[in-house]
C-alpha cells in the first residue's frame, strides 16, 4: 500500500484542473493553501 499525503493529491489535481481548464477554455487558479483547507473541510465531515 502506498503511503499518501496532501501534497502527492495536490500534485494530481494540479494536472485534472488543467486539463480540465484546456478542455473548457478557461483558467482557475490552484492555490495550494485553498485546495489543503477545502482537503481538510470535506475529511472533517467524513470523520
Amino acid at each position: 500500500m502506498a503511503i499518501i499525503n496532501f501534497k502527492i493529491i495536490h500534485v494530481d489535481y494540479t494536472k485534472y484542473r488543467k486539463e480540465k481548464d484546456k478542455q473548457e477554455n478557461c483558467v482557475k487558479s490552484v492555490n495550494y493553501q485553498t485546495c489543503r483547507q477545502n482537503l481538510n473541510e470535506a475529511i472533517n465531515v467524513l470523520i
